[in-house]
């Protein structure tokens, strides 16, 4: 068990999120783009806009992620006609908004000041595609302005630009911004951090593989945790469990379980749900053995039984230990969060519902058709932290920004 002394030195002695949120203020920022034609130019202004930024306080550059968008229909040229030609241009009725999501920036800033690239992608009537943006940096009281541009071309969106007689509109297009940043008001709450030390290994048929270690940070606030695990944070409330991408901060859904992850073996084989035939048309015999030895990882059916002991939880399942928690304390419900594990059985899930406090050390069994991985925890001594309150309440991961004016 000599890995658990690997901890990261992730705790210092004021510990705070990684990053802050800031929102557009609409009354205080515009947005647009220029086009051209071989008559004249023109420029259009969106009426209604929204955003939201993630980034590091400390250092504008390291930034976590972010979207701003406009609502399609609310551009506006000053010509009627040629709003309602931009509107079926661009399909408003079925693509309302054009989005540039954030994905990071590169360059320097002093004090918040300097010239940074924007690397994202724009989406427009449907259509991705990865996109970067000049911006400059100005700071502002609570917060910064960023002034800049993009450029596409149309075709590159599968818009087709139009032609009218001998009046042709060109194909690029300049997206402009200015756009001010407000940090989102927060209540810091007084919460408990502690590292997570995770080591996982895979064990397939007969042999095991090295497995992935990893270090992350579990937050407590009351009844309420945070755990920013790679990929997705996840958030555990009394209402339930919730995950999301911290840049973007968009949901994200349960990884799959066991079940899910054994369905399509069944169904080849002919013992799942909606098999047709034993043997599927395509499907060689000397395929079948293969697929046969898969379920041998498969988790067997029924309820799981949760065993407590002292500060000692087991969750069994078919006469198997799934997951052990030692060192129980409290009464937050931290296990729930282990749903997101892919591959934990489904009835596995259900029992953990039920298990409070936050342990000292956890051992999970995960399954699938390669086979099952074995995963353990360590959780560091706690530390105390401030945490802004919309980290911990999954309906303002959602709904961050002030709405589009």
């Amino acid at each position: 068990m000599r890995w658990f002394a690997l901890a990261l030195p992730l705790l210092a002695a004021e510990v705070r999120l990684g990053f802050d949120r800031y929102a557009v203020v609409p009354a205080s920022s515009s947005i647009g783009f220029d086009g051209s034609s071989s008559l004249h130019d023109f420029t259009a202004k969106a009426g209604r806009f929204a955003g939201e930024a993630r980034v590091d306080p400390s250092s504008l550059s390291a930034l976590a992620g972010g979207t701003v968008w406009i609502e399609t229909d609310s551009l506006d040229s000053g010509s009627k006609g040629r709003d309602e030609d931009m509107g079926e241009l661009l399909e408003s009725t079925h693509h309302p908004r054009i989005t540039f999501a954030l994905d990071g920036a590169e360059g320097w800033l002093d004090g918040w000041r300097g010239d940074l690239r924007l690397r994202g992608r724009l989406t427009v009537r449907g259509v991705e595609k990865e996109r970067v943006a000049a911006a400059r940096i100005e700071p502002l009281p609570e917060g910064f302005r960023a002034v800049g541009e993009v450029r596409f071309k149309m075709s590159e969106h599968g818009i087709k630009p139009p032609r009218v007689l001998l009046v042709k509109t060109a194909d690029e297009v300049r997206v402009w911004f200015d756009l001010a940043f407000q940090r989102v008001s927060a209540q810091d709450l007084s919460a408990v951090v502690r590292s997570v030390e995770t080591r996982e290994r895979a064990e397939m048929g007969e042999g095991s593989e090295g497995g992935k270690r990893e270090t992350t940070r579990l937050w407590s606030a009351g009844d309420r945790l945070l755990w920013e695990r790679p990929g997705a944070w996840w958030v555990g409330s009394p209402d339930g469990v919730a995950a999301f991408l911290p840049g973007s901060a968009a949901r994200v859904p349960p990884p799959a379980t066991a079940e899910d992850a054994f369905r399509p073996v069944r169904e080849r084989l002919g013992s799942g749900p909606g098999a047709a035939s034993s043997r599927p048309a395509g499907t060689g015999g000397e395929a079948l053995p293969d697929l046969e030895r898969s379920l041998r990882f498969a988790p067997p059916e029924g309820e799981a039984q949760v065993e407590r002991e002292g500060k000692v939880v087991r969750v069994l399942l078919g006469g198997e230990e799934w997951v052990l928690l030692e060192g129980l304390e409290g009464t937050e419900r931290f296990a729930p969060l282990l749903a997101g594990f892919p591959g934990l059985p489904s009835a596995v899930r259900t029992a953990l519902g039920s298990v409070e406090g936050i342990p000292e050390r956890v051992a999970l069994t995960t399954a699938g058709p390669e086979g099952r991985r074995r995963v353990r925890m360590r959780l560091g001594e706690p530390e105390q932290g401030t945490l802004p309150d919309w980290a911990v309440e999954p309906e303002r991961w959602t709904k961050p920004s002030p709405k589009a004016r």
